[in-house]
């Protein structure tokens, strides 16, 4: 293993000190990561790509795909977005592969060394928290492995002559017990403080601080991950065809993860990406909670459900699949299809949102049940109401349109009759749209209920579980309030011509007065379902009702702005089980007996009923009606 190490005391911490060799750290981190590994999925690994163990033995890069996908997939995996995307992959994979050593030189060639993909494996299935006792920030490590600097050319010869030549520099590595004679490389790995280590500690020395990621290359990530996120947890050998399915999808799942690259900075630019750069301090900065935390989570499942399902394959138990979280549905529901707005790329960002929000609510195709689809029964309150009351588990509903360009505004007569009961709060005269707001935006937002819908023209209902998503163009969340005196009651369902309300108070309706009463973060959606108006007011005005917390990202939450849209597309799902769907549908089939009942009512034998009915017009007379 190189030169032999040298043990001294440390005085100042009374733990004992090894002097390595560069060498030596590398060789004993990879054998500290090999020893988190079980023996059959080493001897997968080695069987999958015929190799031997030798660390410097590489894999050919369409091997690698071979892991993901089965070998007929990977062959048929010619999509230069699905290649680029796990290029992009790949050359974190080979960065962070040179951990603790992270300033080293990178090649330009698609082969990943074995000890390379077995260290950033340790890293991405989260098996690297065995190593460090006490919290290691993995989002800082990928951020450094996405912004270092571009490959260089060469062979990693070049790196093992750079490595010998640095033999006689030494590295102090505090250890949890001494080095023995005759200890294996193993149980030396398992020795040294890695958490302690100097090299560790400062990232090799990186300024972190100073990184910037290119945005083009995080999405690329993003949307590959997203992937990862859309595929419930089901056999192995189930969710990897649901992955492969779903990379067929691309498109979707690039639109969805560009609203997500837009929380870390809103202003991002589509046609831009590749000059645009995202800074490391963007990923950090206070409430970013949703992409870290998406990063950090959907790497680990990648990998962990690629290697546990591996070595589940080879012991040939079909059966197992190690994730299993709160994602699994309540019980079975109908087979998901996908309708206008919700798909599995929104499905994937939706869940990605809210598990950053931490709300206790989650959804998947797995649980998801379409309740109400304005394009399919009907934008009407009625349409609405009749689909959605009888369910009684909680609800996701979706808004989403073209937003309102000024001279719509100014001449669209029904807007305007909505406009005069809606308290304006930008003047006439001034620019309502903010930088980061364009004309020909489409806008969907989102609001997920944990209480049955129920008529509440007098008084809101609704807990302090609800929450506001936005979706298009970026991605965000409300959180509710939390407030004993409103106890969450933030949602109105108006049928006498007030449509239905989240963030506001009661609207008054009375003679030839209609008036809003919009919150400071509402969502308002008018009777017919034709207009919507989400407001954003970050401080208070004239007492306006306060049901939802501002903006959870820093760089809008304490500017002001409304998003005023025409509805293009209103749909309603529930997230439940089999139990709240067959009370649904038993309500339906009954409305649809009594409606067929009605109509099948056979007037002729009505006798004294059908001669008063013609008497009055209703009937006879070949509907030419008549009087009294």
């Amino acid at each position: 293993m190189g030169q032999a190490s040298s043990t001294s005391e440390d005085s100042a911490s009374h733990s004992p000190v090894a002097k390595l060799s560069r060498e030596q750290i590398v060789d004993l981190f990879y054998a500290r990561c090999l020893s988190l590994l079980k023996p059959i999925e080493i001897a997968f690994i080695k069987t999958k790509w015929d190799i031997h163990g030798n660390q410097g033995e590489t894999i050919d890069s369409a091997e690698i795909f071979k892991w993901y996908l089965s070998e007929e997939q990977a062959d048929k995996a010619t999509s230069n977005l699905f290649r680029t995307n796990m290029s992009t992959l790949l050359m974190v994979m080979k960065r962070i592969g040179k951990f603790p050593f992270l300033n080293s030189p990178v090649h330009a060639d698609d082969k990943l060394t074995v000890r390379e993909f077995i260290i950033s494996m340790v890293f991405f299935d989260g098996r690297f928290k065995k190593i460090f006792k006490g919290d290691y920030d993995f989002v800082k490590l990928f951020c450094i492995a996405l912004a270092a600097p571009a490959p260089v050319s060469g062979t990693d010869d070049a790196t093992a002559s750079a490595m010998a030549d640095d033999d006689n520099d030494r590295y102090a590595a505090k250890l949890l017990q001494p080095f023995e004679a005759d200890d294996s490389k193993e149980l030396k790995s398992r020795k040294v403080n890695w958490t302690a280590m100097d090299l560790v500690r400062s990232f090799d020395g990186i300024s972190v601080q100073d990184l910037a990621v290119n945005a083009r290359k995080l999405q690329e990530l993003l949307i590959l991950l997203l992937v990862v996120k859309s595929v419930p947890n089901q056999k192995h050998e189930v969710m990897r065809e649901k992955f492969w399915a779903n990379l067929s999808k691309w498109k979707e799942f690039d639109a969805y993860s560009l609203y997500l690259l837009r929380y870390l900075d809103i202003q991002l630019d589509a046609k831009s990406l590749s000059e645009q750069k995202i800074k490391y301090l963007q990923f950090s900065d206070g409430m970013a909670s949703i992409v870290p935390r998406f990063l950090e989570q959907n790497i680990q499942r990648f990998f962990e459900a690629e290697i546990h399902g591996a070595s589940s394959a080879a012991r040939g138990d079909d059966s197992h699949h190690h994730l299993t979280h709160s994602s699994e549905p309540m019980g079975k529901v109908p087979k998901f299809q996908e309708s206008k707005l919700v798909n599995s790329a929104f499905l994937a960002l939706a869940s990605a949102i809210l598990e950053g929000a931490k709300s206790p609510i989650v959804v998947s195709s797995q649980n998801m049940v379409k309740l109400y689809a304005g394009s399919e029964s009907g934008f009407s309150i009625r349409s609405l109401e009749t689909k959605i009351f009888k369910w009684q588990a909680p609800t996701m509903v979706l808004v989403s349109g073209k937003r309102l360009k000024q001279k719509a505004q100014e001449t669209n007569r029904r807007y305007e009759k909505f406009d005069h009961s809606f308290p304006r709060y930008f003047l006439n005269s001034e620019n309502a749209l903010r930088p980061w707001q364009h004309e020909n935006d489409r806008i969907t937002y989102c609001v997920v209920i944990n209480q049955p819908w129920r008529n509440s023209n007098k008084n809101n209902f609704g807990d302090e579980k609800s929450i506001i998503l936005a979706i298009q163009p970026r991605a965000d969340y409300f959180k509710s309030v939390s407030n004993k005196a409103q106890k969450g009651e933030s949602i109105y369902f108006n049928t006498q011509g007030m449509g239905v309300g989240f963030g506001n108070e009661q609207p008054i309706n009375k003679g030839n007065t209609q008036k809003y009463h919009p919150g400071r973060v509402s969502l308002t959606i008018e009777a017919n379902l034709e207009f919507a108006v989400f407001r954003h007011l970050s401080s208070s005005v004239n007492n306006d009702p306060n049901f939802f917390k501002t903006s959870s990202n820093s760089q809008i939450a304490n500017e002001d702005y409304e998003d005023r849209f025409v509805i293009t597309d209103l749909e309603v799902w529930g997230i439940g089980s089999m139990k709240e769907l067959e009370e649904q549908q038993r309500q339906w089939k009954w409305e649809e007996q009594q409606a067929q009942a009605r109509q099948s009512v056979n007037i002729r034998n009505m006798g004294e009923e059908r001669a008063f009915l013609e008497m009055v017009g209703l009937v006879g007379n070949r509907g030419s009606g008549g009087s009294v």
